[in-house]
């Protein structure tokens, strides 16, 4: 895995046991390119890519709209349903790996970053607003 990933920590190269996951952690990185998602679900004793389909602008224009939103400190019915779509969209092939996560860390690529991952949730009921 280090070679594929290229990790390094300050001046010394890591060691596969540096990078162990808990057995209740989702490493979750996500790649968006001009035609598709491409998801890494990387857990302590499995891992997964995911690609999805997905018309970049559209989804572009979701994300940037969701992030504008939020950071005009809008009301949150204002964005519920475009974090609900993003969760949707991100997150619902991964079923029972999600449901077992207790923690997930989420490595987002372009303009990903910036979009708070602590307020998505797979269900409307579960918003952390």
């Amino acid at each position: 895995m280090e070679k594929m990933i290229g990790l390094r920590s300050i001046g010394r190269r890591m060691n596969q046991s540096d990078l162990k996951l808990k057995p209740d952690e989702l490493l979750l990185n996500i790649i968006v390119t001009d035609s598709a998602i491409v998801e890494f679900a990387i857990t302590s004793d499995s891992h997964r890519v995911i690609l999805i389909s997905q018309d970049e602008d559209k989804f572009n224009s979701l994300v940037k709209r969701a992030k504008r939103e939020i950071s005009s400190m809008g009301r949150p019915e204002e964005y519920l349903d475009d974090l609900l779509q993003i969760s949707r969209v991100l997150f619902d092939q991964f079923g029972p790996i999600f449901e077992m996560a207790k923690s997930i860390i989420v490595i987002p690529d372009g303009f990903l970053n910036g979009l708070p991952f602590t307020l998505l949730s797979r269900t409307s009921t579960k918003y952390n607003h």
